[in-house]
C-alpha cells in the first residue's frame, strides 16, 4: 500500500479542515492568557539561539527535529502553540504532514504510547483513526509531532523519550520537543537540533510594559505610567522575569488601576499569582460563596488531576457541570481531547500548592513524607514555601496596612523617624520595638 493509500484510510478532506478549524482556535485560546477581547495576542519577540548563536523564529519552520528548552515559564509552551500554527497553515491536505500537539503530563497516565497519545488527540475529529492506522502513518512519515513539558512525567520519561527520538532518527516525521532542560540522551544532539529561548533582559520588560501601556491595557495616564515603569525595583523585575508573569501583571495592573495610582510591588511569583487569580476570581459573575467554591474546587482538581490526569468526565462528575464554563471563561482551564486541562502549568502547581496549605500540620507532614522525592511537585512545594511565608510567618508592613484598611494611594509612612517609600511596603518586616506612624491625606490637606 502506498503511503497516500495509509493516509486516506482515516481522513477525508472534510474532516482534516474541520480539524485544522478546530486547532486554529486552540491555538487563538492558548496564545491569549485570558478570552479578554481587549488584550491581544502575546507578541513577545523571544530571544531564540542555537548554541549562542541569535536565530529568527522562521528557522524554526525548517521541518527538521529539534528540542526547544527555556526556563519554567520562559514561553516554551507558547512558541510551541505558535509552531502548531504555522504548521497547520501548511497542512491543506491528506499528503501533508499531520500536525499533532501533546502535553507530555499525559504521558503514563492518560495514554503510555505516542500512538495511543495521538488516537486520543485525533480522534474527536477523525473517528475512524486508530492506532495500527497512525503507526502505519508514522512508518509514512506523516505526522509533525510537537510534544510539550516533556520533563512533566517521571517514570515513564525515559522510555517516552526512547519513542520521540526513535522516530526522529528512523522516520521522517518532524518531533519537537519543548522542556525545561536538555535531554540527557548524547544520541539526541546528532539528530535533533536544540534552542534555548533566552531569559528576558530588564529593557523587553520595560519595552513589552511600556507597550501595554500605549494600548491602554494598562490604566492610568500614559506618560507617568511609562515613568513609573522605568523607576521600577529590580526586585519587581526579577519577579517578571518571563512573558507569563509580565501579561499576568500587566492585567494585574489594568485591574488596579481602576483603584490606585500606585503600582503594586510583588514580592515574589507566589504574590503575583495570587493577585491574578484574585482578580480573575472577582472578574466572575457570581457570588463571593461561589467564587469560594470555584476555587475549592480547582484545588481538588489540581491535586486529583496530579495522581490521575487530566479527565473531562472526572471533572464534570463531580457536580462540577454548571460551573464549568464560568471557570473555562475565567482562563483558568480549557478542555480539548475529552480532557480538562488546566490553561498554564503554572495555574496547575498553584492550585496544587493551595490545597496542600489547607491541610493540617499533620497531613502535610505526611504528604511531604511520601511525595518529597517526586520532581512533579517541586513547583509547587515552592509556591506552598511561598503562601507560607506571605500569609503566615512574616509580618510586612504592607500586610498591617492591609488588614488595618489603609488606602496604600492616600497615605505616607514613617517607621521609626523615618518614611518609608512605598516600594518598600511589602518588604519591610514589623519587629518588636518599631514605631510606626500612619499619615492619612484627606480633601482639603
Amino acid at each position: 500500500m502506498d503511503n497516500s493509500a495509509v493516509r486516506n484510510k482515516w481522513m477525508d478532506r472534510e474532516a482534516l479542515e474541520n480539524y485544522r478549524h478546530a486547532m486554529r482556535i486552540c491555538c487563538m485560546n492558548a496564545l491569549h492568557v485570558c478570552s479578554d477581547e481587549a488584550l491581544s495576542e502575546l507578541c513577545y519577540d523571544l530571544d531564540i539561539s542555537r548554541n549562542g548563536d541569535a536565530r529568527a523564529y522562521e528557522h524554526l519552520l525548517g521541518g527538521q527535529c529539534m528540542v526547544i528548552t527555556s526556563e519554567p515559564g520562559g514561553g516554551k509552551s507558547y512558541l510551541m502553540w505558535l509552531l502548531l500554527r504555522d504548521y497547520l497553515a501548511d497542512c491543506r491536505d491528506d499528503s501533508d504532514r499531520l500536525p499533532v500537539f501533546l502535553d507530555g503530563r499525559d504521558c503514563g497516565i492518560v495514554w503510555d504510547s505516542i500512538e495511543k497519545g495521538i488516537v486520543r488527540a485525533l480522534s474527536g475529529h477523525f473517528p475512524l483513526v486508530t492506532e495500527e492506522l497512525v503507526r502505519k502513518r508514522l512508518r509514512a512519515g506523516g505526522f509533525v509531532l510537537l510534544v510539550d513539558a516533556v520533563d512533566a512525567q517521571s517514570e515513564t520519561g525515559s522510555f517516552f523519550l526512547s519513542e520521540l527520538y526513535c522516530l526522529g532518527h528512523d522516520t521522517d516525521n518532524t518531533v519537537i520537543i519543548a522542556s525545561r532542560m536538555k535531554c540527557d540522551r548524547r544520541d539526541f544532539h546528532s539528530d535533533f537540533v536544540y534552542y534555548t529561548i533566552d531569559p528576558v533582559s530588564d529593557e523587553q520588560i520595560i519595552r513589552w510594559l511600556e507597550r501595554d501601556v500605549a494600548l491602554g491595557m494598562i490604566g492610568g495616564d500614559e506618560r507617568n505610567r511609562s515613568c513609573e515603569i522605568r523607576r521600577m525595583p529590580g526586585r519587581l523585575l526579577e519577579v517578571l522575569r518571563t512573558p507569563l508573569f509580565i501579561r499576568m501583571y500587566a492585567m494585574t495592573a489594568v485591574h488596579s488601576a481602576v483603584h490606585s495610582d500606585d503600582w503594586t510591588v510583588l514580592s515574589n511569583h507566589t504574590a503575583l499569582l495570587e493577585a491574578y487569580i484574585d482578580m480573575r476570581m472577582k472578574s466572575m459573575s457570581c457570588s463571593p460563596e461561589n467564587r469560594d467554591r470555584i476555587f475549592a474546587v480547582l484545588c481538588e482538581y489540581a491535586a486529583d488531576s496530579y495522581v490521575n490526569g487530566d479527565s473531562e468526565e472526572r471533572f464534570l462528575n463531580w457536580e462540577r457541570s454548571e460551573i464549568c464554563t464560568q471557570i473555562e471563561a475565567a482562563g483558568f482551564i480549557t478542555r480539548r481531547s475529552q480532557t480538562v486541562h488546566f490553561r498554564y502549568s503554572v495555574f496547575h502547581q498553584f492550585f496544587m500548592a493551595c490545597y496542600l496549605s489547607g491541610l493540617s500540620a499533620e497531613q502535610l507532614n505526611i504528604w511531604m513524607d511520601t511525595h518529597k522525592s517526586d520532581k512533579r511537585y517541586d513547583e509547587s512545594i515552592c509556591y506552598l514555601a511561598g503562601i507560607l511565608a506571605n500569609h503566615c510567618s512574616q509580618n510586612w508592613i504592607l500586610d498591617y496596612l492591609e488588614q488595618n484598611n489603609y488606602q496604600i494611594n492616600r497615605i505616607a509612612v514613617e517607621m521609626n523617624e523615618e518614611i518609608l517609600p512605598k516600594y518598600s511596603y511589602s518588604e519591610t518586616m514589623l519587629k518588636d520595638g518599631d514605631r510606626l506612624e500612619v499619615v492619612t491625606f484627606v480633601g482639603g490637606g
